[in-house]
């Protein structure tokens, strides 16, 4: 509907309230983030916010899985060889070509899938999990014996 200096008024429904195409943004450096933490009985765990990831934990990133691919290649080659074995073989006399062996997710390969934003497999591994839950976790265990974390 009309608008009168910067108001914009519509018409929406109840179950129509939070779209994305009904809101605009009254801020163009806005951010969406996400809060996490963790609890214990008479513990406060770490707590993280997200912001942006920069180029160079992008780099690092890339380096760390082309490694661990690398690494893994070998292995994943085999568990496809024996997965495959009658196919590529050509035992069961199948037109067309023989498969070839590429490291996908497929075959094993890390992978970081690239999507409308949100924090990702790597991303949750690296920062939250390895440096914030895993000390928090030995640290409940160690100040209650037999906790079951």
């Amino acid at each position: 509907m009309g608008g009168v200096r910067g108001k914009r008024r519509v018409w929406r429904t109840p179950e129509e309230a939070y779209h994305k195409h009904i809101i605009k943004r009254r801020y163009k450096g806005f951010k969406e983030f996400m809060f996490w933490a963790a609890f214990s009985y008479d513990k406060k765990g770490p707590c993280h916010i997200w912001d942006d990831e920069t180029p160079e934990e992008k780099l690092a990133c890339k380096v760390d899985l082309e490694t661990r691919n690398a690494a893994r290649l070998d292995d994943d080659k085999a568990m496809w060889e024996l997965n495959s074995g009658v196919e590529r073989v050509g035992l069961r006399n199948k037109p067309g070509r023989k498969p070839k062996f590429t490291h996908t997710e497929a075959t094993g390969a890390y992978i970081r899938k690239k999507g409308a934003g949100g924090i990702d497999w790597y991303r949750y591994q690296t920062v939250i999990l390895k440096k914030l839950l895993l000390p928090f976790a030995k640290e409940c265990m160690v100040d209650r014996p037999g906790t079951l974390v």
